[in-house]
């Protein structure tokens, strides 16, 4: 007989959400492009700037995801049971995507205006060591051993409208950038606590579950009276009328200490989205035990696919479901700069970042250089270090053809140009048009 067990379902469950894909450091230095305000509102390129749709996408994971991909039927799979000889303690994944189908800015002697649209996804995953090899190894692994099960899951994807404006002086700018927010898809552990055994002799089992989870918006349902799951992605990228709205603020400044070094300051994502339409609690709790049970891994040698996983969710495990407003905080970002401009080609800078998710804050230090060819290149580099990853290089580059500008970044050059496995895939792309701009 196979029994699988709630806290399996609820890591399956929470892999199944994650969107490929707020770690965008490089475009911060690159002030002659309109995105540079995104994590500073202070700076602003001179004239008129429209940026044509575009946005980034990142993707980090702990051990590297690229471990498990593997060529099946002539197309890239995704095998988390690949990951088993690679794993050191806890399982971290964590994907970030964000469109900008919309941002326009004007700086005209002392004030500034800007309007932006975005789109962003987030997704946050960690499952303890010994969740991961149940849901990727079944029991197998861990006969005779009490394990704690434990973990935790962050998908949120919301629409952002912003509008800011801004005071420039010859040595002093301040901007303030107010966002109105609507949610789409929010599903986070609320609690996530378990215990399972497996007796060497006849693999009699036992477990025990207490899950919790919130969930709000229109791109998951599940509906407790068939004990079914339906996934519509295409509600997260598209607006409409509801009632999870949010608002946040965010402000930068900058202080020219000479006409060549100014330092710059600012504190983003301060706010919070209010979950009222199909907001809920999901509660999962079970106390059983079962003779000679052998727990099979949902995820062994089969690639992730939602119909799949949803198929095993409904024989695993159910949810008792009660209505249940809630409001979630965005990730505050802290960001300090310092940047020198060495003469009319070569600019350096240095940063310091740190990210406030509700787990662990993430530190980042960076050091920046760049050099411009001329009037229509510009060339860089930018080295930065965050967790335990302390060598991730970026390049970008940035074309001017009069009143166009084409530019492309990535934060991690080493994890394209390397056949070693990479950890952390970041990539921004875009193309600008500029007007009554600074030609020299």
């Amino acid at each position: 007989m196979s029994k699988r067990t709630g806290i399996i379902a609820f890591l399956a469950f929470g892999l199944a959400q994650l969107l490929p894909a707020q770690n965008d450091w490089t475009v911060h230095f690159l002030t002659d492009l309109v995105q540079s305000g995104i994590s500073n509102p202070a700076q602003v390129p001179q004239g008129w700037n429209v940026a044509l749709p575009g946005g980034y996408m990142q993707l980090n994971s702990s051990p590297s995801l690229s471990h498990a991909v593997k060529q099946m039927g002539g197309k890239n799979q995704l095998l988390l049971s690949e990951l088993g000889n690679h794993l050191d303690g806890d399982f971290k994944v964590q994907a970030q995507a964000q469109l900008e189908p919309f941002m326009v800015s004007y700086l005209r002697d002392k004030l500034s205006l800007a309007v932006q649209y975005q789109e962003v996804g987030n997704a946050i995953l960690t499952a303890n060591e010994a969740s991961f090899r149940l849901l990727t190894q079944g029991n197998a692994s861990l006969v005779g051993d009490t394990v704690s099960i434990g973990g935790s899951l962050k998908s949120e994807a919301y629409q952002k409208v912003g509008f800011s404006i801004g005071y420039h002086i010859p040595y002093f700018s301040i901007a303030v950038r107010l966002n109105v927010l609507q949610g789409a898809h929010y599903l986070a552990s609320d609690r996530v606590e378990g215990r399972f055994y497996t007796d060497p002799d006849g693999y009699a089992t036992y477990f025990k579950t207490d899950l919790s989870l919130l969930h709000a918006g229109n791109v998951l349902a599940y509906s407790p009276e068939s004990n079914t799951y339906n996934l519509e992605l295409k509600n997260a990228f598209i607006p409409r009328a509801g009632n999870n709205w949010g608002a946040s603020v965010d402000i930068g400044t900058k202080l020219y200490l000479s006409r060549i070094f100014y330092i710059a300051a600012s504190a983003t994502n301060l706010g919070t989205i209010f979950w009222k339409q199909n907001a809920e609690q999901w509660r999962n709790r079970q106390e059983k035990n079962y003779a000679g049970v052998e727990v099979l891994p949902p995820f062994g040698s089969k690639p992730i696919d939602f119909p799949d996983v949803a198929d095993s969710l409904q024989q695993w495990t159910s949810w008792q479901v009660d209505d249940r407003s809630f409001q979630s905080r965005l990730s505050p970002v802290i960001q300090l700069s310092m940047h020198y401009t060495i003469d009319e080609h070569f600019k350096f800078g240095l940063m310091y970042a740190r990210e406030y998710e509700e787990q662990p804050k993430i530190p980042l230090f960076g050091a920046y250089f760049s050099a411009k060819l001329g009037n229509a290149i510009e060339i860089g580099t930018l080295y930065s270090t965050k967790n335990d990853h302390w060598l991730n290089l970026g390049l970008h580059s940035v074309f001017n053809l009069g009143p166009v500008q084409v530019f492309a970044i990535t934060d991690n050059a080493l994890d394209f140009l390397s056949p070693e496995p990479w950890h952390n895939f970041h990539f921004r792309g875009g193309i600008n048009l500029r007007f009554d701009y600074d030609k020299s």
